[in-house]
């Protein structure tokens, strides 16, 4: 096994709020997938291989798919918009900018919380706002 990214693997556990928040609103498909998400991610940084790493990407695009479908079925207002842009425009400049520039572990993790905010939003959007 190779050397396990420790704060990659402990910031997963960022998406059990948006799990929860799924739950709660009864958006259990939603709910099933970020379980589905927290679980493949997990498991990639833990044992880092080929197989962990396809599962992972392929739901990531499921839920990339199923977020798009959720804020096109929202009723949400300018500044909801906005506010979930930034957080989407934070998640992408980290994940895209500062972790490909230093392949750390800890830009990882910053991108797995702010991904878990933005989907917290995108729930909360589609399901109470």
């Amino acid at each position: 096994m190779k050397h396990i990214n420790k704060f990659s693997v402990l910031s997963n556990f960022f998406y059990f709020a948006p799990i929860y928040f799924s739950f709660l609103l009864g958006m259990y498909v939603t709910a099933l997938l970020f379980i589905l998400l927290f679980v493949s991610s997990t498991l990639f940084h833990i044992y880092k291989n080929r197989f962990w790493s396809v599962i992972d990407s392929g739901i990531s695009y499921i839920v990339i798919l199923q977020s798009l479908f959720l804020l096109a079925t929202s009723s949400f207002s300018y500044l909801n918009s906005m506010a979930l842009m930034v957080v989407i425009s934070c998640a992408l400049f980290i994940r895209y900018r500062e972790e490909d520039k230093t392949r750390d572990d800890f830009w990882h993790g910053l991108w797995h919380i702010a991904v878990s905010i933005a989907l917290i939003m995108i729930v909360l959007l589609h399901g109470v706002i």
